[in-house]
């Protein structure tokens, strides 16, 4: 299974993938005591790593390795041979401390109290926390308590307060963490909080757009329907009008055939060419004399005024100025007797009647208005 998983790796190209997966498989190895083939193979894992840029950490790391091994197997010249590969090896600052405590352990293994003590407490002021107070216990161990018990106590107080100072920070670190977690919480709530609020304003904004548009539409179906029962009112007063008008229409087609019919009676009426309904006009240039005498002048006047609701009447009431002649005059007009007949029951030219009528128009009815004419007026009065 960790074989497998060395070639999957390696077929990924993954440096650290590859380096983690085959850690495994020297750790089961390892375990099984066949020391040879682990080093072989931790050896061989480097070759073939060497072209990594990060082959100086992995290397340093493997040999840290099998220094442990080592010491564990108590193979001391092997481990004092990783020892000095070690050493040679390019360190940064923060490996140091790291192989300081390697070499304290290694000569202490050795068996060279004096070199492993020199190594301990170089580590043992070092940066790490945790190596200097791994050095402390080592030396600590390594001290004669007989000999120096000074020094015994003055190692472990110092070894028992850098592990104070690394719980304090832990705890401190815990705190901190714990503190930074309740922030998040807090402004995680805070957000919450504010969303909520966000989303509660846009329902109330959402809600009151929706209710101005139900209010709107309430108020344009209402005045709609009020529009739609004026114009059906309209319609219903327009369809009354027409109605009317039709009926009125009637009537008065009803009165004209009433009048015709009681101008027919009249001996007048054959002499007028105008108001024969199938009269044959004469060419125009021709005339002919028309004799009207007093008796037929009272009979149009009286039919007339009888056939147009008292015309004569209304007629002598608003305008008393108006003469019997006039009065005739206006009488043949009312019943459309053409400027030709008038031309001819007057024995004057029709320049002359369309004078008549003006001067009848202007200066007895006292209408200046050009646009309306003296048959227009006496047709609607």
């Amino acid at each position: 299974m960790a074989d497998s998983s060395r070639q999957l790796a390696l077929k990924m190209k993954d440096t650290l993938f590859y380096f983690s997966t085959s850690q495994l498989y020297l750790q089961i190895i390892n375990k099984m005591q066949d020391h040879d083939r682990y080093t072989q193979s931790y050896l061989q894992l480097m070759k073939e790593l060497m072209d990594s840029p990060k082959y100086q950490s992995l290397n340093y790391y493997a040999l840290e390795s099998l220094l442990n091994t080592s010491l564990q197997r108590k193979d001391f010249r092997q481990a004092v041979i990783y020892l000095q590969q070690l050493s040679s090896q390019r360190r940064g600052r923060n490996e140091v401390p790291h192989y300081l405590l390697l070499c304290g352990r290694t000569h202490a293994a050795l068996n060279q109290i004096d070199s492993a003590q020199y190594y301990y407490r170089q580590a043992a002021i070092s940066s790490s926390s945790f190596i200097a107070m791994e050095a402390n216990a080592r030396l600590f161990n390594l001290i004669n308590e007989k000999e120096y018990p000074e020094q015994v106590f003055y190692t472990k107080q110092k070894e028992s307060t850098i592990r104070d100072n690394i719980l304090n920070n832990i705890s401190t670190g815990i705190r901190e963490r714990e503190f930074n977690q309740l922030k998040l919480q807090n402004e995680l709530y805070q957000l919450h909080l504010q969303q909520q609020q966000r989303e509660l304003w846009m329902l109330g904004i959402v809600t009151a757009l929706l209710s101005i548009g139900f209010i709107a539409f309430f108020f344009y179906q209402r005045e709609k329907k009020k529009r739609l029962l004026r114009e059906n009112q309209l319609l219903y007063k327009e369809a009354e009008v027409s109605g009317l008008r039709e009926k009125e229409i009637r009537l008065r087609n009803k009165e004209a055939e009433l009048r015709e019919a009681l101008f027919r009676r009249m001996p007048f009426f054959h002499k007028l060419p105008s108001l024969h309904a199938n009269n044959n006009q004469d060419e125009p240039g021709t005339s002919h004399k028309i004799v009207v005498t007093d008796a037929e002048w009272a009979e149009v006047t009286s039919v007339v005024n009888d056939a147009f609701d008292n015309f004569v009447v209304r007629l002598r009431q608003a305008y008393p100025q108006l003469g019997d002649k006039e009065i005739g005059f206006c009488c043949l007009v009312k019943i459309n007797v053409n400027i030709q007949d008038l031309s001819d029951i007057y024995c004057v030219s029709k320049a002359a009647i369309t004078k008549r009528k003006y001067r009848i128009k202007t200066d007895k009815l006292g209408i200046t208005d050009e646009n309306i004419s003296l048959d227009s007026f006496l047709k609607v009065f």
